[in-house]
């Protein structure tokens, strides 16, 4: 550092300036704004939709994306996972941040299905995309609907709490992994080995047993218990 508090380094593309000044802190002369995706991303990172808007206290900026100027890159090419940078005069390199960017128009709905173990994911979008889903014990199958696709997703046993949607709208980049609960509504019951419990059990089947409960993730929910005897002697047998 020199006397002023400030040293610089340079690489191919940038020049950036380290600085020890309290008023250097880059929170205070960069923000970060626009829409965002109601989940996160698998490492805690938020979603934008759309570019968002990058401003600076810092008079003359620009904003790069990768290695290009922001008005040099094609649509296509702003979504995915991007490195965001926003230089000022001298070549300074004010922010350097990795971003994960959705198209405006992505959509995203959770609905469950009949079977607690099971649910739907539909995915609407402008822009054509590629999707897969991450999950130990997890199955899925794809089909199309009105303005994008639809995902059943199932799971063998206990469903996990939340499930990873590998999503790619533009192949140069890095697909965008979203966490997002399971679709999953109702109830499973298990024996005390694991095992689905049967509809028809006696008193000792109860022993070890246990109830999971999948509310929706959008509405309150409410459960009871009842549990009913053989009402005909031969019910009972």
């Amino acid at each position: 550092f020199n006397d002023h508090g400030y040293s610089t380094e340079e690489d191919e593309h940038d020049t950036y300036v380290i600085s020890t000044r309290q008023s250097a802190v880059l929170a205070d002369q960069v923000s970060v704004r626009g829409t965002k995706l109601q989940y996160y991303s698998s490492t805690g990172q938020p979603i934008y939709l759309g570019l968002p808007t990058i401003t600076s206290q810092e008079p003359n900026t620009e904003l790069w994306l990768g290695n290009k100027r922001l008005g040099d890159a094609h649509q296509a090419g702003l979504f995915g996972i991007q490195s965001v940078r926003l230089k000022a005069s001298g070549n300074r390199t004010m922010l350097r941040k990795r971003l994960a960017i959705l198209p405006q128009s992505f959509h995203l709905e959770l609905k469950p299905s009949k079977q607690a173990n099971s649910g739907f994911v539909d995915l609407h979008c402008e822009r054509n995309l590629f999707v897969s889903i991450e999950g130990e014990q997890v199955s899925y199958k794809q089909t199309n609907i009105e303005g994008g696709k639809r995902i059943k997703v199932i799971a063998e046993g206990s469903p996990p709490a939340d499930i990873i949607l590998s999503i790619s709208a533009n192949l140069m980049a890095d697909p965008i992994k979203v966490r997002v609960p399971f679709p999953a509504s109702g109830a499973l019951t298990f024996d005390k080995h694991g095992n689905g419990l049967a509809k028809r059990i006696t008193i000792d089947d109860l022993l070890g047993a246990r109830i999971q409960f999948f509310p929706r993730v959008d509405v309150a929910a409410s459960y009871y218990i009842e549990l009913k005897g053989p009402m005909r002697s031969r019910d009972a047998s």
